[in-house]
């Protein structure tokens, strides 16, 4: 699954078509959009190509069970939007292509499409601002005006933007000083803690820890989230 991300004035729409056309013409495409359901249509008949145990489970799973004979003239502008992911799901498509809706939806209704989308053998690609969906993509592309920006896993773009941070509290910032120096790492301390920033931030807590130190009395590590990562290449 391909997550792609872009500030406000990249068109997204252009890359997506022109992505398409590159896609050649045997390749079948849904483009999820609920601005082109028909209100007279129920929610069930939406996914007619699918098997009665495959429509069911997509249904389930969208929280759209017990609103299934519903028209979508009837539902409210969340459900209609969870229900224009049906079509495609339902069907034999090679390639499903969805631009922000799954942004707008509520929690329970994008953690079920996520599961289908990725039990759908077609090729998928989602347009998303939100960190917590694109971590969850195989392939992510950050876009910007003059092009793409990253192209890889999102684990890579973590990795890439920032070093881990590696917060020691210690009762002698003089011997974490000592100990960290001939590492060449940039260090921020207080009377009671140093902040050491560093690529290998795991290896060095595990070692410092192992040590023993008696003057050391914690270590937390943090890495950069996908969130801020983001942020650092989107401004």
């Amino acid at each position: 699954m391909v997550g792609i991300t872009a500030p406000a004035e990249v068109d997204v729409s252009r890359f997506l078509a022109e992505f398409v056309g590159n896609a050649g013409r045997k390749v079948s495409s849904s483009w999820v959009d609920p601005d082109r359901l028909k209100g007279r249509l129920t929610v069930q008949q939406l996914g007619k190509e699918a098997d009665a145990d495959r429509i069911t489970r997509i249904l389930t799973l969208l929280r759209l069970w017990d609103v299934r004979k519903a028209t979508l003239a009837s539902l409210g502008e969340r459900q209609k939007r969870v229900a224009a992911f049906v079509p495609a799901l339902a069907s034999d498509f090679n390639l499903i292509l969805a631009e922000e809706w799954l942004d707008m939806l509520d929690p329970w209704a994008s953690a079920g499409l996520i599961e289908l989308l990725r039990e759908h053998p077609a090729a998928k690609v989602i347009v998303s601002m939100r960190p917590d969906v694109l971590a969850q993509v195989d392939r992510l592309l950050v876009l910007s005006p003059r092009g793409v920006r990253f192209d890889g896993a999102p684990s890579d773009l973590i990795t890439i933007i920032g070093p881990a941070t590696v917060e020691v509290e210690t009762t002698d910032p003089g011997a974490v000083a000592a100990l960290v120096e001939p590492l060449h790492l940039q260090i921020e301390s207080t009377s009671e803690a140093f902040t050491i920033r560093t690529t290998e931030g795991q290896r060095l807590a595990a070692e410092l820890a192992l040590q023993g130190y008696p003057w050391i009395k914690a270590i937390t590590v943090r890495t950069p989230t996908l969130d801020e990562a983001l942020r650092s290449l989107i401004r």
